[in-house]
């Protein structure tokens, strides 16, 4: 019979009778007579004599042979020899005086009886069953971070695209009433300027008033009279429909702002317009008047152009001879 299964049927028969402290040493290298050394402890010596009969019983079922079985009197330290495998079967008195661990306990063999593995399985299994809820719970919660990301995301878009369409709608409101009362390049003033009021306006929250509280005039108490009992002061809840109405109201002043700046801007610009020809039409007059003043007249070209007369000589007058005396 092979070792490994002889000292499997042995640990299984002294685990049936409930032996504790089970421990295989291999000897190979210690002993030629035997190859594993196996010891176990029983509380009383009745309990150790059913288990050495019990081990003898099964290596016999399952084709091994037993040589003896020594100690079966007393009950203080049973020995049973199975050829390549010794038996110990021990009280605690007994194995803790003798010590053979110490002896035989070089080399340790594991082994484990049926009922470890299923206590080992049912481990496994558990571990196993907790880290696949673990990982399920883990996912779960991470799908559920997902989702309301998303959701996150969808309503933040949808907000955005929202104070968008209301932007535009306010952009276009102000073109239309710009363009009908004046020029194309008013309009495109208007939507510059209709789009930055639009954005600033979109950035901002609106604020909802909180109604002014009525309070109730107490009269003061008059002597000898009981004094009346002051009225309960109820503070008006905020309502919807209010902070809506105070929302709109708010929407429409920004939007008269937004027109009367779009306006003033229309008409600065065409101040600007006409005071820009008023000057181009002074620089042309001022150039008109210096190209005249630098063209000669109609006196002074003829004068230039004409030779100068000379003047006749004058004749000398003529020298009167001296009168001859007589």
């Amino acid at each position: 019979m092979d070792i490994r299964n002889l000292q499997s049927i042995i640990v299984e028969a002294l685990d049936d009778i409930k032996a504790r402290d089970i421990l295989v040493f291999d000897t190979t290298g210690g002993s030629q007579e035997f190859d594993r050394v196996i010891l176990a402890t029983a509380d009383v010596a009745r309990q150790t004599k059913a288990m050495a009969m019990h081990v003898i019983d099964q290596v016999k079922q399952a084709g091994g042979r037993i040589v003896s079985m020594e100690g079966g009197d007393s009950g203080e330290w049973v020995l049973v020899d199975c050829v390549d495998a010794i038996v110990h079967i021990m009280q605690p008195a007994a194995r803790q005086y003798y010590n053979l661990e110490e002896l035989w306990g070089q080399k340790r063999v594991k082994v484990q009886t049926a009922a470890e593995k299923a206590r080992a399985a049912v481990t496994a299994a558990a571990k196993k069953a907790e880290a696949a809820a673990l990982v399920r719970k883990v996912k779960a919660g991470l799908a559920a971070k997902a989702a309301a990301k998303r959701a996150g995301a969808k309503a933040a878009v949808a907000k955005v695209v929202k104070k968008v369409a209301a932007g535009k709608a306010a952009v276009k409101k102000a073109v239309a009433a710009v363009v009908s009362a004046g020029t194309s390049k008013k309009a495109v003033a208007a939507k510059v300027l209709a789009k930055s009021v639009v954005k600033k306006v979109a950035a901002k929250k609106p604020v909802s008033g909180k109604p002014a509280v009525n309070k109730v005039a107490v009269k003061p108490a008059v002597a000898g009279k009981v004094p009346a009992k002051k009225a309960a002061v109820k503070k008006p809840s905020i309502k919807l429909a209010a902070v809506k109405q105070a929302v709109v109201k708010q929407a429409v002043v920004k939007q008269a702002v937004v027109k009367q700046a779009v306006v003033k801007q229309a008409v600065v610009k065409k101040s600007v317009a006409k005071k820009a020809a008023v000057k181009k039409v002074v620089a042309k007059k001022v150039v008109a008047s210096k190209v005249v003043a630098k063209m000669p007249t109609t006196k002074t070209a003829a004068a230039k152009k004409a030779p100068a007369k000379k003047a006749p000589a004058k004749k000398a007058p003529a020298k009167k001879a001296p009168a001859k005396k007589a």
